[in-house]
């Protein structure tokens, strides 16, 4: 009889642990059971034997208490060995907007309104080894611009074309190192003067956290970021020239930055000098703007163009609360020192300082977590023709086009903690008005208003 209890208690004390994951062994339990002699060995393979099978879903069973659990049903998702973490994530937009540019001469030459989305859809996977990998799929096929307009798919076929726009592994060999090699998002800290917030980057990065390196502590924090990223890859005894380039060199951008913060009193303070530059080769693959159909044939998304750049960057801004509200006071600088010598379509040939100049200013109050949350925000810029690389920046302010200067502002609500309804308006003016060939003159202004719903998942 007394046997006979304890195989019963046994039975419910695996069960019990197999509902609840509560206990350890289960295996390791009933030879406990079995070499005190408490239980026989036939009856700890029969329990074991009938904890073992899959419970289904809403199956009520009595733990070791004898209180009543509901078992989980096991997971029909099977994930490989050397995956420790999976992250699924999307994020949809969908967007009216109204769209204006004067061209020079010419008053009011372009108008639309349109319905458009965006979809990204992508994974993080934390690996073993301190590996890690990530993937993402994304509506259009800009590297700055992935909104498609609904009704005009871009094949004539009725749907819309998907991009692979994230496809990289990396490795952190020891915690404060990690190396990432293939298509990335951007890594740098940066406003969307320099770099829109939808490019993706082929090549390698690395950052270090020097800091932690260091044990500075104190709130103070020290980053080396770098890039290496190719544009364009041409064939190596290709003899032909274009724009005056040799065809037998590959496109390659640089990117380095030290990334400071500090607290100062109640505030925190970052910024991040750096540099960027080119090889100056020329690339088929190199990314333009003009998404609008401003210009033509000039503006073709697979133009040859060389990239002269070497600029200096300077991005930076102060964060405070004021009255309970997360308040950031903004900027960017960058002056590109080769603009004067570039000959091509995507660095103008430039007259003056402003030419090579481009910078920010701006602030948002207010941030957006959760349900409730609002925020506002506003900047000005100036963008000079040969300023930055144009390819990259903001798809959205001066209609993607450089040798504009204007101002943006914008407002952002969350409607639930993962839906958010946004407004925004951007007006431009040419600033250079002896530049008259696209894409660095000929666009007098422009203006941009959208509206847009969001949700993230």
């Amino acid at each position: 009889m007394l046997k006979r209890t304890f195989t019963t208690l046994a039975a419910l004390a695996i069960a019990g642990a197999s509902a609840s994951s509560a206990y350890g062994s289960e295996e390791a339990l009933l030879k406990l059971l079995v070499s005190r002699g408490l239980i026989k060995k036939s009856d700890a393979d029969s329990i074991l034997a009938e904890t073992s099978k899959p419970a289904k879903s809403g199956k009520s069973v009595v733990d070791a208490k004898g209180a009543t659990v509901t078992s989980v049903a096991p997971s029909k998702l099977k994930l490989s060995d050397s995956i420790e973490q999976l992250k699924i994530y999307g994020d949809l937009r969908l967007r009216w907007q109204h769209a204006n540019a004067d061209l020079d001469g010419a008053g009011n030459d372009f108008q639309d309104q349109s319905f458009r989305f965006r979809l990204l859809l992508g994974a993080e996977v934390t690996l073993a080894e301190d590996l890690f990998a990530g993937f993402e799929f994304s509506t259009g096929s800009s590297p700055t611009d992935r909104f498609v307009t609904l009704g005009q798919d871009a094949d004539g076929s009725g749907d819309y074309k998907v991009a692979i726009s994230k496809a990289y592994v990396g490795w952190n060999p020891i915690p404060e190192v990690s190396l990432v090699g293939g298509r990335q998002a951007v890594p740098f800290y940066s406003t969307e003067m320099v770099w829109d917030r939808d490019v993706r980057l082929d090549g390698v990065t690395e950052k270090v956290d020097l800091a932690k390196l260091m044990n500075l502590g104190g709130g103070f924090g020290l980053d080396l970021i770098a890039g290496q990223f190719i544009s364009g890859n041409n064939q190596s005894f290709e003899s032909s020239a274009v724009l005056g380039r040799s065809g037998n060199t590959d496109a390659w951008l640089y990117q380095a930055q030290v990334k400071a913060s500090a607290n100062v009193g109640p505030a925190k303070v970052t910024v991040a000098p750096g540099v960027l530059w080119a090889n100056g080769a020329f690339s088929s693959n190199n990314p333009r703007k003009g998404t609008l159909g401003l210009g033509g044939s000039a503006l073709a998304a697979t133009a040859d163009v060389a990239n002269d750049v070497g600029a200096l960057l300077l991005p930076g801004d102060v964060s405070f609360d004021l009255a309970g509200a997360p308040v950031k006071l903004l900027w960017d600088f960058a002056y590109n020192f080769e603009a004067s010598t570039a000959t091509d379509r995507l660095v103008a040939t430039t007259s003056g300082n402003e030419d090579r100049l481009a910078y920010l200013l701006g602030f948002k109050i207010g941030d957006n977590v959760t349900k409730g949350d609002l925020s506002f925000y506003a900047n000005y810029r100036h963008l000079g023709a040969g300023s930055v690389n144009q390819g990259f920046s903001d798809s959205d302010f001066g209609l993607g086009y450089l040798n504009q200067r204007g101002f943006q502002v914008g407002t952002c609500y969350n409607l639930t903690n993962a839906a958010s309804v946004s407004l925004a308006y951007s007006a431009t003016r040419q600033i250079d008005q002896d530049l008259t060939l696209l894409p660095s003159g000929g666009v007098n202004a422009t203006q941009l208003a959208t509206i847009q719903l969001g949700v993230e998942f």
